[in-house]
C-alpha cells in the first residue's frame, strides 16, 4: 500500500524531513530538569511533565506522517517494535533496582504497594492504578509517596504511543479514500480530539480532580496540541523579534507554572493550557533562529536532552528512598546531593542500558525479535517480583499461624514479629461474608444499595445493622463473634470517609449526602432490631473529641421507628501512621505511645445519650488506652493499621471485652 500523493497545498513540518531541532531537545531537557528541581526542592509539581507529553506527540506525529507521505505507510509493526525497545529496557532496569531497594530499605507495610505499582509500571497501567486508588477510600496511603508514583506519566505516554499510530492510520485511510492530503485529515481529527478531550478534562477535573489527574482521556488534548503543531505548514515562520519575545515568554511561563498554579491539585483541566501552550509557542517560535533557540540548542542542554528519560526514571525512586530512610524531606544541601546522585545514576543507565540497547540492531532488524526481547526483559522483572510477593505472603501466613495463640496484651513487651504482617494489612478491613445485600435487605436507593453488605443469620433472626464510615466498620470486628453466636442477621451500610449525620447541616460530598439520605430513609422504612452507630469523632493527636453532629436527633428518630441503638465512642486518631511507627521501633514499642489525655476528651462527649431509653453507649477507651497510655501495639499485636483505623485482629481480640461492656449498659440481645 502507498500513501496518497501530495502535489498541492503547503508542506507541513511532518511531511518532509526538516533540519533537526536541537532546541526541542533542549526544551525537553529543560522540562525534565524542572520536574526534578520542583520535586526535590520545591515539593510541588512543575507542569514540566505536560511539556514532555506534548513534545512526545510532536515527534511521534512528525515521524509517522513523514513516513506515510513518503509512501511507506504508517508501519505499525516497526513503530511499536522500536518504541518498546527504546523505552522498556531502561524502565525495567529502574523498576528492578527500585524493587531491590524496597526489599532492603522500605518497611514491609509498604511492600504491597510496591509490588502492585511495580507491575502497573512495568506494564504501563500505573496511571489507572493510581486513579482507582485515588477514589478508593480503603486504598491505604493512596496519596502517599511511593517509588513508582512517577510512572503514571510514562504509562499515559505509552498508551498514547499505542493509540496515535492507529489514529494516523485512520487518517491515512480516509485521505486515500477521499484523495486529499493526509495533513488535512489529520488536522481535523486532532482538532476534534483536542476539543473533546479538553472538554472532558475540564468537566472531570471539576467533578473528581484526583481521578482526572491520572485519566488518559483527560490528557489526550495535551498530546493533540503537539500533533497539531507538527502539522503546521513548514513555511510558517515568525519575524525574529516576535519569535524572541514569544520564545522567552514561553520559557518563563513554563518556569513559573508550578509556582503560580497548584498543578497537582488543579490539573489537567484548563489550567494545563498554561504549560502546554507555552511549549507549543516555543516550538513554533523556534522555527526562527533566535537567542532562546541558541540557548536551548546548546551542547549542555542537548546532552541533558539525551539523558532526560533516564533522569526522569531514577530521580523519584532516589528521592522517595531518602524520605523513607530519614523520615523527612531534603533540605537545600540534601536535595543537591539527591539531584547529583540522580544525574550520576541517569548517566549510568543511559550509557550502559538505554543507549547501547537502543543501537543494538539484532532486535530491531525484525519486529518480532524486538517484541520477543522486550517480553523477556519484562518477564525478568515481573516473575521475581511476583515470586517475592508469594513467598512473603506464605511466610507471613505461617508466622501468624504460629504466633496467634501466643499473643499477649502487654503494651511494653518488645515486639518479636509484628502481627498482622505489613504485607497483610489490606486484609485488616472488616467485611461481611455474603457480599451485597439482596432480597428484602436490599436498599431502595442507588448509592445505599452500592454500599450495603450482609451476613446470614437464621430465618426470622433479628437484624443488626452497622451504619457509618470506616470507623463504624472497624467495630464490626469486635461485635461479629457475639453476633455469630447469637445467630443474628447482620447488615452493614458503610461509606468510607462519610459520617452518618443525616439530621445535620455539615458539608457533605454529593455522594455522601445522597448516601445519608437514602440510608436514613431505609432505616426508618424498614427498621432493624439494632442499629450500631459511632457517637463521637476524635481529632488527630488532640483532645478535641466531639459528639457526632445532630446525633441525639438521629438516635431519637431511630428509637421512635422501633430500633435499639448501640453508640460506640471513637478511638484515638494520630498524626502519624502508627503501624509504620511500630515497624520502626520493634525494640521500644512505647516510642509510639500517646497519653490518653492528648488524644481523647477527658469524658465521653456522647455519654449523655445513654439516658435515652433504648440507646446504649459503649466506651472502649480503657482497653485502647489502659492506665492513661494509648500504645501502638500490645505485645506482637498491632492496634492500628494506619493513623486511625484498628486492625481487624485487634478488634477481634477486643470482642469479649466489648461484649462485657455492652452487657454493663443493660443491653439485651433481641429475640426472634
Amino acid at each position: 500500500m502507498t500513501s496518497p500523493r501530495i502535489s498541492d497545498g503547503p508542506r507541513t513540518a511532518a511531511s518532509r524531513t526538516p533540519a533537526y531541532r536541537h532546541d526541542i531537545d533542549g526544551l525537553r531537557a529543560f522540562a525534565i530538569v524542572l520536574v526534578v528541581i520542583y520535586h526535590v526542592w520545591v515539593g510541588r509539581v512543575s507542569g514540566g511533565v505536560d511539556v514532555f507529553l506534548l513534545l512526545s506527540a510532536y515527534f511521534m506525529t512528525s515521524s509517522l506522517v513523514r513516513r506515510a507521505d513518503a509512501g511507506r505507510g504508517v508501519g505499525l509493526g516497526a513503530f511499536y517494535a522500536k518504541r518498546f525497545w527504546r523505552l522498556v529496557p531502561a524502565a525495567a532496569a529502574t523498576i528492578a533496582a527500585t524493587l531491590i531497594t524496597v526489599f532492603f530499605v522500605f518497611p514491609p507495610s509498604m511492600w504491597n504497594a510496591a509490588w502492585e505499582q511495580a507491575r502497573a509500571s512495568l506494564f504501563y497501567f500505573q496511571n489507572w492504578e493510581l486513579a482507582l486508588n485515588s477514589v478508593d477510600y480503603y486504598a491505604r496511603d493512596a496519596n502517599s509517596v511511593t517509588p513508582f508514583l512517577h510512572f503514571w506519566s510514562l504509562s499515559i505516554q505509552m498508551q498514547v504511543f499505542l493509540l496515535w499510530p492507529l489514529v494516523i492510520l485512520l487518517c491515512w485511510g480516509i485521505a486515500r479514500l477521499l484523495r486529499i492530503r493526509l495533513a488535512s485529515v489529520a488536522l481535523v481529527v486532532f482538532l476534534t480530539i483536542f476539543a473533546a478531550s479538553l472538554a472532558y478534562s475540564i468537566v472531570t477535573t471539576q467533578q473528581n480532580q484526583a481521578f482526572a489527574y491520572f485519566d488518559t482521556g483527560a490528557r489526550l488534548w495535551e498530546f493533540a496540541i503537539g500533533s497539531l503543531v507538527a502539522l503546521l505548514p513548514v513555511g510558517l515562520r515568525l519575524p525574529r523579534w516576535i519569535a524572541e519575545i514569544l520564545g522567552w515568554l514561553g520559557l518563563l511561563a513554563i518556569l513559573t507554572c508550578g509556582i503560580v498554579l497548584d498543578v497537582s491539585g488543579g490539573f489537567p483541566g484548563y489550567l494545563a493550557l498554561w504549560p502546554t501552550l507555552a511549549a507549543a509557542t516555543i516550538v513554533v517560535a523556534g522555527r526562527t533562529r533566535a537567542s532562546f533557540t541558541i540557548v536551548l540548542g546548546s551542547a549542555p542542554l542537548r546532552w541533558l536532552g539525551r539523558i532526560a528519560y533516564a533522569l526522569y526514571l531514577v530521580h523519584w525512586p532516589l528521592l522517595t528512598t531518602w524520605i523513607v530512610v530519614t523520615g523527612t524531606s531534603p533540605d537545600l544541601a540534601e536535595g543537591a546531593a539527591i539531584i547529583g546522585a540522580s544525574f550520576v545514576v541517569a548517566v549510568v543507565l543511559h550509557y550502559l542500558i538505554e543507549r547501547p540497547l537502543g543501537n543494538w540492531k539484532w532486535p530491531s532488524a525484525l519486529p518480532w525479535r524486538s517484541y520477543f526481547a522486550t517480553a523477556v526483559i519484562m518477564g525478568l522483572v515481573a516473575v521475581p517480583n511476583y515470586a517475592w510477593q508469594l513467598d512473603t505472603e506464605y511466610r507471613a501466613a505461617a508466622a501468624e499461624a504460629m504466633l496467634e495463640a501466643d499473643l499477649t496484651f502487654e503494651p511494653t513487651q518488645p515486639i518479636r514479629t509484628l502481627i498482622p504482617r505489613g504485607t497483610k494489612l489490606d486484609d485488616e478491613w472488616v467485611r461481611l461474608d455474603n457480599g451485597f445485600c439482596s432480597g428484602a435487605l436490599e436498599p431502595a436507593g442507588e448509592v445505599a444499595r452500592e454500599h450495603c453488605s450482609e451476613k446470614d443469620g437464621h430465618d426470622g433472626a433479628p437484624r443488626v445493622t452497622f451504619v457509618g464510615d470506616s470507623h463504624a466498620e472497624q467495630w464490626m470486628g469486635a461485635m461479629l463473634p457475639a453476633l455469630q453466636r447469637q445467630d443474628m442477621k447482620v447488615t452493614a451500610n458503610l461509606l468510607g470517609g462519610c459520617p452518618f449525620a443525616p439530621d445535620s447541616d455539615i458539608a457533605f460530598t454529593p455522594e455522601c449526602r445522597q448516601w445519608n439520605d437514602e440510608v436514613y430513609e431505609d432505616l426508618l422504612s424498614s427498621p432493624p432490631a439494632v442499629v450500631v452507630l459511632m457517637s463521637t469523632r476524635a481529632a488527630a493527636d488532640s483532645p478535641d473529641e466531639v459528639e457526632m453532629p445532630a446525633i441525639e436527633t438521629t438516635v431519637m428518630t431511630l428509637l421512635d421507628a422501633g430500633s435499639q441503638v448501640i453508640l460506640i465512642r471513637d478511638n484515638p486518631r494520630f498524626d502519624e501512621n502508627m503501624y509504620f511507627c511500630a515497624e520502626q521501633n520493634l525494640d521500644d514499642p512505647t516510642a509510639c505511645s500517646r497519653l490518653r489525655s492528648d488524644v481523647l476528651a477527658d469524658e465521653d462527649p456522647a455519654a449523655g445519650l445513654a439516658e435515652l431509653d433504648g440507646a446504649y453507649v459503649v466506651d472502649m477507651s480503657d482497653y485502647l488506652c489502659p492506665d492513661g497510655i494509648c500504645p501502638a501495639t500490645f505485645g506482637d499485636l498491632a492496634v492500628y493499621l494506619d493513623d486511625n483505623h484498628l486492625t481487624w485482629k485487634f478488634a477481634d481480640r477486643l470482642a469479649p471485652a466489648f461484649e462485657r461492656e455492652l452487657e454493663l449498659t443493660g443491653f439485651a440481645w433481641p429475640s426472634a
